[in-house]
């Protein structure tokens, strides 16, 4: 790539620690193996190398670490597991969560800051918190549009501090669910226009559907005794199309 300012050590990160004590770093970037024995793992004590146990060796090298995280892996965790936890970065494409950052800070005491980041096809929105206090103060009720905030919002669970910022009222905010009467214009989510609402009942929807033609339509589940591909069986349509329910 023509970059002659790269070293490159093949070595474990404990041996390189171990013989590299002499040395600082501007910040050091972890990527942890998530593997052992073939098995996905999610706590960042199960990964290689193991960051929790390394933790206090890392400070003596660089004043801050950032560690590249499972999207599975929870904040809250990282917390307990983790020391000066300044800064969560989640991170997602087109709405599908792909990876959560962690940013360490020698001696940082403060609660952790936290950047919400979707990368869209022709730009980067992002939205930042501060704390991790959340907010349950929003008003409850269904207007012209249907919000659905994006993944890396509801990955920090933070949907609820968005909402109070945006004026949304609540349909179902720990799905991150919102709605609004004014159409919102740089909002974080994808917006709907709500054509109709019903209490849910399989054969109330069948005749919705069927008077209108609807044959596709694109179905997300939450809060029922049945998924999302139980649905479709239960009002034979296909998946598709322009309609959502």
């Amino acid at each position: 790539m023509g970059i002659d300012s790269i070293v490159r050590q093949t070595d474990t990160a404990e041996h390189f620690l171990d013989t590299h004590l002499h040395e600082k770093f501007d910040m050091v970037y972890l990527d942890p193996d998530r593997r052992q024995d073939d098995k996905r793992q999610i706590l960042l004590s199960e990964h290689s190398p193991n960051v929790v146990a390394l933790q206090n060796i890392l400070f003596d090298f660089a004043s801050r670490i950032v560690i590249k995280c499972s999207p599975m892996y929870d904040y809250e965790m990282a917390v307990k597991e983790l020391k000066n936890v300044a800064h969560f970065y989640s991170i997602s494409v087109q709405n599908e969560m792909k990876e959560l950052l962690i940013e360490m800070q020698q001696n940082y005491a403060g609660p952790a800051k936290m950047t919400c980041i979707d990368i869209q096809k022709d730009k980067v929105v992002q939205k930042r918190f501060d704390g991790i206090k959340q907010t349950n103060a929003i008003t409850e009720g269904i207007g012209q549009y249907f919000i659905e905030t994006f993944a890396c919002i509801n990955k920090l669970r933070q949907q609820w501090n968005y909402a109070d910022q945006e004026h949304l009222m609540a349909i179902q905010a720990q799905f991150g669910w919102f709605s609004s009467h004014i159409f919102p214009e740089h909002t974080m989510g994808r917006v709907f226009n709500i054509k109709q609402q019903m209490p849910f009942n399989t054969k109330a929807c069948k005749t919705y559907l069927k008077d209108l033609g609807i044959s596709k339509a694109n179905i997300k589940t939450r809060g029922l005794k049945f998924n999302t591909q139980d649905t479709y069986k239960n009002l034979q349509v296909k998946e598709g199309g322009e309609d959502y329910l």
